[in-house]
């Protein structure tokens, strides 16, 4: 949001009582950061475990309706996505651990489109987030494009951490 280099006021909202289980901690949270920034008439909402910053409008419209059935994942999970200009498209998630997921998700050098990778990575951070089933590695997950493997791996951030690499086919 380019306007947001010209903001002069910023509100750290927190709640005092959080909930213990990190969805629910994230619903409240979201609740309360959309009502204070429609009624103070904020520019954005900055969602601190992703760095990710959402219009006011928007933050507010899909947290409207967010449940721990149909969470907003998407003003909560970064996506960050490349091409290594071969035909190879990678993916990396921040934030599904924050919530309480498993892992963040990766895609390495997968040949499909960058919307099939996409929706294949999201579908995996929404089950992990809201399932809370136990994936080992060489498990196989029900996604909209159809399935996909996840291998238990060294994430490629190369940060000591282990990631769910989900094998895009």
């Amino acid at each position: 949001l380019p306007e947001i280099a010209h903001h002069r006021a910023t509100l750290t909202v927190a709640l005092e009582a959080p909930p213990d289980d990190p969805l629910d901690h994230a619903l409240a949270l979201t609740r309360a950061a959309a009502a204070l920034g429609t009624e103070l008439s904020a520019i954005g909402v900055f969602w601190e475990p992703t760095s990710l910053v959402h219009s006011t409008a928007s933050f507010a419209e899909q947290a409207a309706d967010a449940s721990r059935d149909d969470p907003p994942i998407f003003l909560w999970v970064a996506f960050d996505g490349s091409d290594d200009g071969k035909g190879g498209r990678s993916l990396m998630t921040q934030g599904v651990r924050a919530l309480g997921g498993a892992m963040e998700i990766e895609v390495d050098g997968s040949r499909r489109d960058g919307e099939h990778v996409f929706e294949c990575a999201a579908d995996a951070a929404l089950f992990s987030v809201t399932s809370r089933a136990e994936v080992g590695d060489g498990d196989v997950l029900e996604v909209t494009q159809g399935e996909v493997r996840v291998r238990i791996m060294p994430s490629l951030r190369g940060d000591g951490t282990k990631a769910w690499r989900l094998r895009v086919a």
